[in-house]
């Protein structure tokens, strides 16, 4: 069974303010019945060798990541040393840096599987059941994702 974990990057800033956005989603994949862990990485600093181990306790876990733009670099980071210690790992990114710049993520960094765009919670829990069904992730809406070279963006989710 694929681990589900919620992953907020290392931030420049301090913040003592809990992760809503990652809470929405955990609890919404809660009434599914689907276990998800948030990882705060402030909690870890620059060191990501921490967090990757907890990301390897299981295989192929599903990760979610967030990350608003001034964190953006931070976000890399974490996704390029994700793959490399993890490579069958599926990564999914959402947060409003991520939606803004769609083709750009999957573009640039080749290292992301699925980009979430827009609100997260129904979204993030059907990449989960397509995962756990072993389907694919075209009828699930407001995603875009690579198939191959090619850039498939799924219809948006309504709000």
């Amino acid at each position: 069974m694929n681990k589900i974990y919620l992953v907020s990057p290392n931030t420049d800033r301090d913040y003592n303010a809990p992760h809503t956005t990652l809470e929405y989603i955990r609890f919404y994949l809660m009434d599914f019945g689907y276990n998800a862990e948030i990882i705060d990485c402030a909690h870890y600093g620059d060191d990501t060798s921490k967090v990757i181990s907890k990301l390897k306790e299981e295989e192929k876990p599903i990760i979610g990541i967030t990350a608003y733009t001034r964190d953006r670099f931070n976000a890399y980071d974490l996704i390029k040393d994700i793959r490399k210690a993890i490579p069958d790992s599926l990564i999914v990114v959402g947060g409003r840096h991520f939606t803004s710049l769609v083709v750009e993520t999957l573009v640039k960094l080749p290292d992301v599987d699925i980009v979430v765009r827009g609100e997260g919670e129904i979204t993030f829990k059907e990449i989960c059941d397509a995962v756990y069904s072993n389907s694919a992730f075209n009828d699930v809406l407001g995603i875009s994702y690579k198939q191959g070279v090619r850039i498939i963006h799924n219809p948006d989710r309504p709000l």
